[in-house]
């Protein structure tokens, strides 16, 4: 049987292929709930006090997008005393697929309750939650900070033949 043996570019390559995915995710999501509400007359931000959506997407969205910070930065605080290097990237790997978690959470509710409302206010929502989104790619820069990597570390992911053991 043939073992697999991970380096570090191909590991920032499937990280990052990650976060492309669940971008294309929301954002197909997002652009056919476009199309479909494309025939009802568009809503441009009125408010309703009965409308529960008016209160509940943006607790939603701010609670989704601080807790996913929170719990993130705990968890690779967490993470930084790991002596493993390998361990140390699947362990960041895994925080920074729970903030993911938590920032497309909240946007697809906001892409269901333009869908249910025709409110553009939800979709401009949804713009500026895929924006924040869109600053937390995996860059080395960022992983090198997060992280608090050694040089030595830094260099074995800089190197993308190094292989993760």
């Amino acid at each position: 049987m043939a073992t697999f043996i991970q380096t570090s570019g191909g590991f920032l390559r499937a990280f990052r292929f990650t976060f492309w995915s669940l971008f294309a995710g929301q954002l197909l999501f997002a652009s056919f709930t476009l199309i479909i509400n494309f025939q009802v007359p568009v809503n441009f931000g009125e408010f309703h006090p009965n409308d529960i959506f008016s209160y509940l997407v943006p607790m939603v969205v701010l609670g989704g997008l601080i807790a996913g910070y929170f719990i993130t930065l705990a968890q690779i605080k967490k993470s930084v005393f790991e002596t493993n290097f390998k361990r140390k990237l699947e362990a960041y790997r895994s925080a920074s697929i729970i903030r993911y978690a938590f920032i497309e959470g909240p946007n697809l509710f906001c892409i269901v309750a333009y869908y249910l409302t025709s409110n553009m206010i939800f979709m401009y929502l949804v713009v500026a939650v895929l924006i924040y989104y869109l600053s937390s790619y995996p860059s080395l820069d960022k992983i090198t900070k997060e992280m608090e990597l050694s040089s030595q570390e830094m260099d074995q992911l800089n190197d993308p033949k190094f292989q993760l053991l």
